[in-house]
């Protein structure tokens, strides 16, 4: 008896799991490309992070060698979009191991660092990122 207590309890908490994790949240495809100040980038990840919540985790994908990308069940509405991306600086650094390897900074200006916020509408399908590099401005004494 105690055995058919047991079954019964796991098959219903199974499948009280199951259709728990099967709710979906609005979503759609994108695909798109990024570039900054024109020039495709060729490696790297975007993340589109739902500002809501109940709308899942997000999705993040890589960045094709041609700059783009394609990204399934992306949040709806209010999203956070974050674009990681490297480039060579054309100077040498030292590694872990101490071995001389090609210094790296991110190819995504500061002010996007944090992340763009946007709005992705239901049936939207292509979404573009062409970012500016940040325009240092100095004033010194006398400007």
């Amino acid at each position: 008896m105690n055995t058919k207590c047991f079954c019964l309890c796991f098959f219903v908490g199974f499948a009280v799991f199951v259709v728990g994790c099967g709710t979906k949240y609005p979503s759609t495809n994108l695909t798109g490309k990024v570039s900054v100040d024109g020039e495709t980038l060729t490696e790297g990840s975007i993340t589109f992070a739902p500002m809501e919540s109940g709308f899942g985790s997000g999705v993040r994908v890589f960045l094709n060698s041609d700059g783009t990308y394609t990204a399934k069940a992306v949040p709806t509405g209010k999203v956070r979009v974050t674009i990681l991306s490297d480039k060579k600086t054309g100077r040498k650094t030292k590694g872990m191991a101490g071995e001389e390897v090609d210094e790296v900074t991110s190819a995504i200006p500061a002010s996007k660092s944090g992340g763009i916020f946007i709005d992705i509408t239901s049936g939207q399908t292509v979404c573009d990122f062409d970012l500016e590099s940040d325009k240092e401005s100095f004033r010194g004494p006398g400007s």
